[in-house]
């Protein structure tokens, strides 16, 4: 009994020196990585750039203080382009309904204020030679406009509610010439613009046509001028003249049609002129 108790006391005494021989395991502390917020760099200033840097033309548009205070659906005065010459001439386009451009010369004396306003129609924007300028010495503002082939009465009524819209001319007075098949287009747009107060006609030419439209017209004044000797006008110009109800002045040349009448008789401009007077 007491060499059992020495044996289990032997192996307990082994068991604890064996234990104090072990070695004790070291732990490392790995420091924590510190994490800093990033540094953003400075945003670039943004440069606000208007349209006219960009694109150097603002007249266009309903940006335009013009554009914005004109009804739905209104028309630009005519957009003026180059530099307006000494002698008070400047080109000018406007866009027809269709989005056409077409082109033309404004005649005003600057800061003459508004005044009469004379639109000219025909197929050669030179074919009224020197006229325009007596237009305005005679103190009207004159719109020179070209028109397509043929002709198209919708574009005079664009080109009407422009030129009305233009600074030197009184919508309230204003008169449309036009020469051969376009003093056709300008009885046949005037007849359904009150914009239109009088219209002078070189050698109109389509009789049917302009006596349905004259009683649109009327009563407003008409000048006819016709060459005795076209076989054409000269009876749709008689025609028109019985079928007029307002002031109605006929006159007759020896020769030349259309635009041509005014070079071929050199009093007849002034003749115009002074109606023009009398008239608007």
């Amino acid at each position: 009994m007491s060499s059992r108790y020495l044996l289990i006391s032997l192996i307990l005494i082994i068991l604890l020196v064996g234990c104090d021989s072990l070695v004790q395991p070291t732990v490392t502390l790995i420091p924590t990585r510190a994490i800093s917020a990033p540094t953003l760099e400075v945003s670039p200033t943004v440069r606000v750039q208007t349209s006219e840097e960009l694109f150097g033309d603002t007249t266009i548009g309903q940006n335009d203080l013009t554009a914005a205070s004109l009804p739905n659906e209104g028309n630009l005065p005519p957009i003026l382009s180059g530099t307006q010459q000494a002698n008070g001439v400047q080109v000018v386009q406007m866009v027809m309904e269709d989005g056409a451009i077409l082109f033309g010369d404004v005649f005003v004396i600057p800061d003459r204020g508004r005044v009469p306003g004379v639109l000219l129609l025909a197929a050669d924007r030179s074919s009224w030679a020197n006229f325009p300028d007596q237009l305005m010495g005679a103190g009207f503002s004159v719109l020179v406009m070209e028109s397509r082939n043929p002709p198209q009465s919708a574009d005079l009524d664009i080109m009407l509610t422009s030129f009305s819209e233009q600074g030197a001319v009184d919508p309230a007075r204003i008169a449309v010439i036009g020469g051969g098949s376009h003093a056709d287009v300008a009885l046949i747009g005037c007849s359904v613009n009150p914009l239109c107060d009088a219209v002078v006609l070189l050698s109109p030419l389509s009789r049917d046509t302009l006596l349905n439209v004259i009683t649109q017209f009327n009563p407003r004044p008409m000048m006819i001028v016709t060459n005795r000797m076209d076989a054409n006008s000269y009876p749709t110009s008689l025609a028109l003249l019985q079928a007029a109800t307002g002031s109605a002045e006929f006159v007759e040349t020896d020769g030349g049609q259309g635009t041509g009448m005014l070079q071929f008789q050199s009093d007849l401009g002034f003749t115009i002129i002074n109606w023009l007077r009398e008239q608007v």
